[in-house]
């Protein structure tokens, strides 16, 4: 959820009971920008462990993304930063080569000094990745990722929809020992929820992403906001590369892309936006730039506090 879910938004979620991260964008003073923002809103002291936790875009931190010495550099500045935060949680994504992004999350905390270690979680792409990541050592939960879910993710030829996946993987995840096995993609309502947990008990929770682009502490632009709970169905949406080769972001492993609501840059004919106000400095092009939504979107039904979101999603717990 980067460029989304920013400090206030993950600190409101965790206030609310659920588990809030910030969003990695596009560096690392980004970063410390929006878990300073977290950290004021909750009152925070500079020593005190933050409630909530970090996710990094790990491509963004590898060749050919930067150079092999910016990269040995630059994420050890990351992974310190992140330890140092004494943070809840960390998530891992988007990389080839998460095993070994996780033994060095540890490594770091370990050679920091950390007593109190981050839950760390991984989600994976492929179902062999799924299954590899039972066995990872220094894994607290594995988040399995749908073709469903909205914005980065497995695209259909490396993925599968969520249900297809769990019946796959469950087998290998027991429902009381680490690592637990978390659901994402198209979880947007309460229904869909209850209903993932009922039917795979082994399931310890879910992920829900698109739901929350609406919070009003998201740091999207009322027009994106207001264009995701217009958005009707899951028919609107598709996935694709498209949106990302306008802004030039196309590091992502391969097979992996983004679904996003229709527009002029794929599918949509006319924009709901086409009426100029963009231009005015209310909102980014929504002609072109990619709106992130997954197959739940149109269970998305108004702009609100995230507290009263996260409320509503879990109202069938």
């Amino acid at each position: 959820m980067a460029n989304c879910c920013g400090g206030v938004l993950a600190a409101e979620v965790s206030k609310a009971g659920g588990l809030g991260l910030v969003g990695h964008a596009n560096t690392l003073e980004n970063l410390k920008i929006e878990v300073e923002k977290g950290r004021k809103h909750l009152g925070l002291k500079d020593d005190d462990p933050l409630p909530f936790g970090v996710g990094l875009v790990l491509w963004k931190l590898e060749t050919p993304e930067v150079t092999q010495a910016e990269a040995g550099s630059l994420s050890s500045s990351f992974l310190s930063y992140v330890v140092s935060l004494s943070a809840h949680s960390v998530w891992l994504a988007f990389s080839p080569r998460l095993e070994e992004w996780v033994k060095r999350y540890r490594q770091t905390e370990a050679k920091e000094g950390k007593r109190k270690e981050a839950f760390v979680l991984v989600m994976t792409s492929r179902t062999e990745d799924t299954l590899a990541a039972r066995d990872w050592e220094g894994v607290d939960a594995v988040v399995a990722q749908g073709t469903d879910a909205g914005g980065h993710g497995p695209g259909h030829k490396m993925g599968l929809p969520l249900a297809d996946l769990l019946e796959k993987v469950l087998p290998r995840y027991p429902p009381t020992t680490r690592p637990f096995l978390l659901a994402a993609g198209g979880l947007s309502s309460s229904d869909s929820i209850s209903n993932v947990l009922s039917k795979y008990p082994s399931v310890a929770g879910v992920v829900a992403g698109t739901a929350f682009t609406v919070a009003d502490e998201s740091l999207w632009a009322r027009p994106q906001k207001e264009l995701v709970v217009q958005t009707k169905s899951a028919e609107e949406t598709d996935r694709g590369l498209e949106w990302d080769e306008i802004r030039n972001q196309l590091g992502w492993e391969k097979g992996i892309d983004g679904r996003a609501i229709r527009n002029k840059t794929r599918g949509r004919e006319q924009s709901l936006y086409a009426d100029g106000k963009l231009e005015k400095g209310l909102g980014p092009n929504l002609d072109e730039v990619g709106v992130w939504a997954g197959t739940g979107v149109g269970d998305v039904k108004s702009i609100k506090p995230a507290a009263e979101i996260l409320r509503d999603l879990v109202s069938n717990l």
